[in-house]
């Protein structure tokens, strides 16, 4: 393949990283991006790139990963280089978009998305068997997703609505990547910590542990600073690393987590990652189980009210739900249903037998009032201790469910 070195994009630790733009178009590879971008090192100083790529070459096919398109040598000015193709964030890094966001961090419904991508691709590396070592903002690159057309009228140029261009989170950097339950005991490793202070787990500093769970640490400090736009841990510019890192590997202390600013799930999925007890922390599985990023869909407030009016036949809501058993005694073929996503319902499930008992008390209080007045607020979630006089239960967001309508 033929290419040219585009400008630079950054320079790191490992090396520095550039376009990597293609002079020869006929002859190129159609099944490569015609731009990327090109991890390059000195060839006697490219240890760290060449371990990436070995890395990348286990997790191809994860879409939560960064793409790794091969590598070449090259010789520059009389030096010989080595050089690792991946694939070309436009968006740049997490922590690029963090700054250019101000002082109050991201939408908390964009930083859950990218939560998710980053739990996901870590969860995939995980599995393989493998730590990230060094999971913070800079290490998470956005990569641009194609636009898709709206099937909506032309406006008056002519032309139909496009969705923007969304960026989706990737995991990069596996120059200090390593095997999961692997304790390394060579000279260059010894003394040595993996990741950066910031984001770096107690028992890493405490006794050199690397397991997934420390990954899943860096991640609550990675999300913390996203949503608020903030280092995790609170440091005086001229204070120095050794004292931050005693203060986080030997003091009972964790980040600070905003009581105000921050939805219940926001803080209770920080919550569950910023334990200093590794074994306390949930795992990738669990995370992704969590309200924070399980309930995506339910931030999108016209969809959920589409779900909320739309009144299905009793066959119909039974047949969908035909794989849930315990939903099933639930249904009564002589009623109608209101069919409603767990996620619409924020992860909450009414007491059914509850309102059973309480709704003909419910409608002689309402007679004579306009027929279906208080339908479709005394159904939301947050009316039905108010409205209902009953408290939900929660239960672990999924599928569908079918709600009866009692009016």
């Amino acid at each position: 393949m033929k290419w040219r070195r585009g400008e630079t994009l950054g320079v790191g630790a490992s090396g520095m990283v550039s376009l990597a733009l293609v002079d020869d178009q006929a002859a190129f590879d159609h099944d490569l991006p015609c731009v990327m971008a090109v991890k390059s090192a000195p060839l006697h100083e490219s240890r760290s790139i060449c371990r990436e790529k070995r890395y990348l070459d286990r997790f191809e096919g994860c879409r939560h990963v960064v793409r790794c398109f091969g590598s070449d040598t090259t010789t520059e000015e009389g030096e010989d280089w080595y050089n690792l193709f991946l694939e070309y964030a436009s968006g740049g890094s997490l922590f690029d978009r963090i700054r250019r966001s101000g002082r109050g961090g991201l939408p908390e419904s964009e930083a859950r998305r990218y939560t998710k991508s980053i739990l996901l691709g870590l969860n995939h590396v995980h599995k393989q068997g493998y730590v990230h070592c060094d999971i913070k903002p800079h290490n998470v690159v956005l990569v641009e997703s194609e636009s898709k057309v709206i099937k909506t009228p032309m406006n008056l140029n002519g032309k139909r609505k496009r969705v923007e261009k969304e960026h989706t989170a990737k995991i990069a950097d596996f120059g200090v990547a390593m095997k999961a339950g692997k304790r390394k005991k060579d000279e260059e490793s010894v003394g040595k910590l993996r990741g950066t202070p910031m984001y770096i787990a107690p028992e890493s500093i405490r006794c050199g542990e690397y397991e997934t769970h420390s990954d899943i640490w860096a991640l609550g400090c990675t999300v913390l600073h996203m949503l608020t736009g903030k280092l995790p841990w609170k440091c005086d510019k001229n204070s120095e690393k050794a004292a931050l890192l005693f203060k986080i590997g030997f003091r009972e202390e964790v980040p600070e987590i905003p009581s105000n600013g921050l939805s219940k799930e926001a803080r209770d999925f920080l919550n569950k990652c910023l334990v200093r007890d590794p074994k306390s922390r949930w795992t990738g599985d669990m995370l992704l189980a969590h309200p924070f990023v399980s309930g995506l869909d339910y931030m999108m407030a016209e969809s959920i009210k589409g779900e909320r009016s739309r009144v299905v036949q009793p066959q119909k809501a039974a047949k969908e739900v035909n794989d849930l058993s315990s939903s099933q005694s639930l249904f009564d073929p002589t009623k109608p249903y209101l069919l409603m996503s767990r996620s619409a319902l924020n992860g909450i499930l009414p007491d059914f037998s509850k309102i059973r008992t309480i709704k003909k008390a419910r409608r002689m209080e309402e007679e004579g009032e306009e027929k279906g007045k208080k339908f479709e607020s005394s159904f939301r979630p947050d009316a039905w201790e108010r409205y209902w006089g009953i408290k939900p239960i929660p239960v672990i967001p999924s599928s569908n469910i079918a709600i009866q309508i009692f009016n």
